[in-house]
């Protein structure tokens, strides 16, 4: 890996051979793959004026403490993982949209 600032900036592929290059390859795939699934969560209910999104710091394991609590509401919908702080998890609930004193 080359690396800028103690940081990896990009993998060189012809230094990396067998076991490693797989193990990398794999690792790479499933990283992209959770990135995703957040992303697809997100997108699913982006616009929605019904659907509250909350960040919250209870992903990972502290979500095990909070899980009885918080499944078992109504307003719940789903929770995700952040795919870049796991201690971060994203919550999406139902809420009641409020009618406007525009439209009596």
């Amino acid at each position: 890996m080359e690396y800028k600032d103690n940081k990896p900036v990009r993998v060189r592929w012809e230094r990396i051979h067998g076991w490693k290059r797989k193990r990398l390859k794999l690792a790479i795939h499933n990283r992209k793959k959770y990135i995703k699934a957040q992303y697809d969560v997100w997108n699913k209910y982006v616009g929605r004026e019904d659907v509250l999104y909350i960040h919250s710091r209870i992903g990972g394991d502290n979500w095990h403490h909070y899980y009885k609590e918080v499944v078992g509401k109504p307003w719940f919908i789903e929770k995700v993982d952040d795919c870049f702080d796991e201690t971060y998890c994203d919550i999406y609930a139902h809420i009641k949209q409020l009618e406007s004193e525009d439209e009596e």
